[in-house]
This record gives structure tokens, sequence and C-alpha cells, in this order.
């Protein structure tokens, strides 16, 4: 480098040095003429001066955020800030302002023109002072940041923001989360957002935006070409919403990040958003974090991600949505690439099902099922012994009553024809004769009968109740029919004169 040129540049650094110099002191000194003057207004005003407000004068960006100003307090301040050329950046967020304060900032817009970020979320400001600060900013065309979060913002404030979306103004991002915008204002912004070609940023998360309003949203994105940011998190867009996000992704050529985290969204909503990944190439950030779908579905949208060959998404957000081993497989292997980051919810291991298999029935015993097949034919106890009995000489024997069993369709075991010849067998001399038979035959009975169910025996007490009720009631009624009677009869009698009969002539008791 020549000397020339070495000169040259050193005299450029040093004039652009004392210009910065000659700035910052003349910033000084305009800084302690407006402290002196918000010092005396607040004098003339009874009110305090604060010293945060005097630490702000000499900032680019007056931040007051978090002081409860309150709208008279405010006005002092913005007299003073008038003055102050310098200032590119107002916050004012919680301040209790109102409607009246906002009138206040809507003037103060009107004539500043070095102001480009205004922040006055948290301030109640209402739908008059609403329309009142729209109205300035969209003749302000140097501001291009809002931030109107928490201001309560209905469906009728939505609508002053839709004119200030659609009036082309140098407003590049809006803020309004965490006010109250429902169907019509996203309607109303979604018809706005459409048409614009400025903003960059828009964030509606926290709201009350479903249905048709979400739709609306949604299909604004199909022929918006400005926005890169949307955050629609915390609303309701359910199935019918994400279904419009995936047409709309499927066109959309400029979104770079969306946050759709809990929105109802369920597995079939995400299975519509993901027919519009499919074909998005511009989209980097994905959150849709806190809806309820599962592991399946999670593992789905990393296949569709790892088939699409355009898909330009590096960061996928899925927190509380819990995945099981099939999942890690897939992000394991998409991780091998080193261009997708995914944050997912607790991992679970998945539980193998296990095919129900009824248990067996119980085993009757043997001697159950052969009384059983005796009650089931009708038989008696002499024509049981007659069919066990194969060479007829009136007692069985253990081979006859094996193979009369099986005869009967009772397979039984060698040891199951041991244990009924012994409970049979009462002699134990190897056979079984009628009186054993008929024996065994009442044991069976008294077995059975102990075994009764509980529901049977409290059918019978209910029954028996109800009998016993029926008997007392009647006889109740023809003990009240008898008692009737007497008492017509005595009435009857009352009647007669000395207690005689009506139309009997009175007795002489003197003559008898």
């Amino acid at each position: 480098m020549s000397e020339n040129a070495l000169k040259q540049m050193q005299n450029g650094r040093w004039d652009a040095y004392k210009e910065k110099f000659e700035e910052q002191k003349t910033r000084r000194a305009m800084a302690r003429k407006l402290r002196i003057k918000y010092e005396r207004l607040c004098a003339m005003r009874g009110s305090y001066p604060l010293t945060a407000v005097c630490e702000q004068l000499e900032e680019d960006t007056f931040d007051i955020g978090g002081q409860h100003l309150g709208p008279a307090h405010w006005k002092i301040v913005a007299i003073i800030l008038l003055k102050a050329e310098w200032l590119t950046g107002l916050d004012v967020r919680d301040n209790c302002l109102g409607t009246e304060g906002a009138f206040t900032i809507a003037d103060f817009v009107s004539v500043n023109r070095t102001l480009s970020k205004l922040n006055v979320a948290d301030n109640g400001i209402g739908v008059a002072g609403l329309k009142a600060l729209a109205s300035a900013v969209i003749d302000n065309v140097l501001v291009t940041h809002l931030d109107l979060s928490g201001n309560e913002i209905s469906d009728e404030g939505a609508k002053p923001i839709a004119e200030i979306i659609e009036a082309r103004t140098g407003l590049m991002e809006l803020r309004m989360n965490h006010n109250c915008v429902r169907e019509e204002g996203a309607i109303a912004i979604g018809h706005a957002l459409a048409q614009n070609e400025n903003i960059t940023s828009l964030d509606l998360s926290w709201n009350h935006v479903r249905c048709k309003g979400a739709i609306a949203l949604s299909n604004s994105l199909k022929t918006n070409e400005s926005l890169r940011t949307l955050e629609l998190a915390w609303n309701g867009f359910g199935k019918e919403g994400a279904g419009a996000m995936g047409e709309a992704l499927a066109e959309n050529g400029t979104l770079r990040a969306l946050d759709l985290t809990n929105n109802r969204i369920d597995g079939n909503g995400m299975a519509l958003l993901m027919l519009g990944l499919r074909q998005n190439d511009t989209l980097e950030s994905l959150k849709v974090g806190q809806n309820p779908f599962n592991s399946d579905v999670a593992k789905h949208l990393l296949l569709i991600l790892e088939k699409a060959e355009n898909s330009a998404i590096t960061h996928l957000e899925m927190s509380e949505v819990a995945v099981d081993e099939e999942f890690m497989e897939v992000l394991e292997r998409l991780s091998g690439r080193g261009h997708l980051h995914v944050k997912h919810g607790k991992f679970t291991r998945k539980v193998p099902v296990k095919k129900y298999v009824p248990p067996p029935p119980p085993q009757r015993d043997p001697i159950t099922q052969m009384f059983d097949y005796k009650y089931e034919r009708g038989y008696r106890t002499l024509d049981l012994l007659m069919h066990l009995d194969k060479d007829n000489n009136m007692v069985i024997d253990r081979t006859e009553l094996t193979d009369g069993l099986m005869e009967m369709g009772i397979e039984v075991a060698d040891e199951d024809i041991d244990d009924l010849m012994s409970k049979l067998d009462a002699n134990n001399d190897g056979s079984i004769d009628y009186r054993e038979l008929v024996e065994g035959e009442r044991e069976y009975g008294q077995r059975e009968g102990r075994h009764m169910h509980m529901d049977t025996m409290m059918k019978i007490r209910s029954l028996a109740k109800a009998m016993m009720k029926f008997q007392f009631k009647k006889s109740v009624a023809a003990a009240l029919v008898e008692k009737q009677g007497d008492t017509d009869a005595t009435s009857a009698g009352g009647n007669t004169k000395g207690g005689g009969l009506i139309g009997t002539p009175e007795i002489d008791k003197t003559k008898t």
C-alpha cells in the first residue's frame, strides 16, 4: 500500500472517529437539557422524576419496560422524547398505559421520523387505542418492528392489525402472541397476509385460532412470498388446520421456520402435514412438540424426511412425544448424515404384546362325570351298574370300569381309575357292587348340594322374603275387612231403641 493511500485511510478513520465523537458530545449535551426539562415538567404536574427515564435519554433504544408509568406520566416522557432525534427504538411494555396512553404513543409515532422498533406489549391499550396506533404505523413507513403481545386483542382488535398488514407499510416483524384472536380475526389477518410483500416474521402464538381461522392463515402461505418465520404455537389447528398447512407448504417456497407446538394435531393431522413436507424444499425448522401423536407417527415423519431428497429441515422439535426403539433406529441412521438435529420426549421400550390364551377349563372329577352321564340320560343307578357290568355278575371290576368310562367318552388316566376305585370300593375287595355305587352317588349329591352357587341361594332367600311379605299383607287386608264388617254391624244396631233390632217390638222385662 502506498503512503498516500495509507494517509488517506488514516485521515478517513480520523474523520469518522471525530464525527462520532462530536455526535456523542452533542447527544450528551442534548440529553442533559432533556433531563432538566423532564424534571421541571414533573415538578409542575406534581410527579416524581424516575431515574430509569433519566438514564435512558442518551440511548438509541429508550427502554422503560415494567416501570408502571401510567398514562399521565407517559405524556410527560413523550414530550421529552420528541426532542431525542437519535431515538430508533421505543420499549414501553408493561406500563399500564391503557387506551389513553395508546393515543399518546400514536401521536408520538406520527411525529417521529427516526423510530423503527416499537414495543407496546402488556399495556391493555383497547380497541380504540389499537385503531389509533394502527393508523399512526400506517402513516410512518419507518416502523419495521411492532410488538402488540399481551394486550387482550380480540377479533375486533385484529381488524386494525389486518389493515396494517394489507397497507404494505415498512413493517417487517409483527408480534401478537398471548392475545385473544379467534376465528374472525385470524381470517382477516390471513387474507391480509396473502397480499403482503414485506413482513418476514409473524408471531400469533398463544391465541385461540381454530377451524376456519387456521385454514385462512395456512392458505395465505400459498401466495405470500415474504414470510420467513411463522409462530403459531398454543392454538387449536387440529386436523383441519394441519391439512391446510400441509397443502400450503407444498406450494410455499419462502418459509424457513414454522412453530406448531401444542395445536391438537393428532396422527391423522400429522399425516396430512407430512404430505406437504414431502414437496417442500425451503423449510429449515419445524416444531410440532406437545401434540397428541405417538412414536409410530414420529418415526414416519423421520422416514419422510429421509426419503425427501430436497428437504431442507435441519431442526425438528417433538418435545414431550415419547419414542421407542424403532424411532431411535431411524434417528441414528439420519444422524449419520450430520445435518438434522431432533429433539424428542422420553424414551420408552416397546413391550411385546402377548397373545391372549384363555385358561383351560377346570377338569371335572371322574366320579362327577360318570354321574352327570347317568343324569343326562335318565338312568337309574341299576341301569348305570348294568351298563358298566359286562359279565353280568352285578359287580364292576377295574377293567369293566375303565372300558365303561371310555364308552361314555370320559378319558381318565390310570391314577384317576385308582382314585375312583378307592372312593367307590368301600370294602376294598377290588370291585364295586350296587350298594357301594348307591353310597357313592349319595356322597356325590351331598357334595354338589354344598357347592350350590351363592347367587342361587340369594334368589331363594329373596323369593322367600317376598312370599312372607305377600302373606303378611294378605292377613292384614283380611283383618281390616273383618274389622270393617264388625263396625258396620255395630252401627246398624245402635239405631234401635234399647239396642234392639229395627222393626221388632221391645220385650217387657217385668213380665218375664
